[in-house]
C-alpha cells in the first residue's frame, strides 16, 4: 500500500488547483518585486532630482547653497545653511523622498547675522554663504 503526503493525494481536479495556486504565487512574487522599495533598483539620478525639487519648493530653504548627492539610496547633503531649522527642514525633505535609504548631514550652519548686507560687491545671501563655505574649506580664490 502506498502512502501519500496530504498534498500529493491524487484527487479529481487537484491538478487544476495546484496550477492555479502556483500561478497565484508567481503573480504575487512579480507584484512584490515591482512595487516593494527594497527589491526595486535604486535610481540615484531620480533621487537627486526629487530631493533637489523638494528643497527648491520650500521657501524657507535656500537650496542654492545645498549640494545633493546620492549613492545607492544614501543621500548626502553638503553646503551651508543659515539656521538649525533650515538644516532640519532640508534633512526632513530628503528623508521623505521615495527610494532614500539614509540621509547624511554635511550641512554647516552659518547664522545670517555673520553675513554683510547684500550689495553689488558682496552678492546675494546664497553667494555669501557659498563664499564662506569655500573660505573655510580652503577653496576660496579672491577675485578682483
Amino acid at each position: 500500500m502506498l502512502v501519500y503526503p496530504a498534498a500529493m493525494i491524487p484527487l479529481p481536479g487537484r491538478r487544476t488547483v495546484t496550477i492555479t495556486f502556483a500561478g497565484l504565487l508567481s503573480a504575487i512574487a512579480i507584484a512584490c518585486a515591482t512595487t516593494h522599495p527594497h527589491l526595486a533598483p535604486i535610481d540615484d539620478t531620480q533621487i537627486r532630482i526629487d530631493v533637489r525639487t523638494s528643497l527648491l519648493d520650500d521657501e524657507r530653504i535656500d537650496a542654492e547653497t545645498i549640494r545633493v548627492d546620492s549613492r545607492h539610496g544614501v543621500v548626502i547633503l553638503v553646503g551651508v545653511v543659515a539656521s538649525t531649522d533650515e538644516a532640519r527642514r532640508a534633512l526632513r525633505h530628503a528623508s521623505r523622498v521615495s527610494g532614500v535609504q539614509q540621509v547624511v548631514n554635511r550641512l554647516r550652519i552659518v547664522p545670517t547675522e555673520t553675513l554683510t548686507p547684500s550689495d553689488e560687491k558682496s552678492g546675494s545671501r546664497s553667494q555669501q554663504l557659498q563664499r564662506l563655505h569655500d573660505q573655510q574649506r580652503g577653496h576660496y580664490r579672491h577675485s578682483a
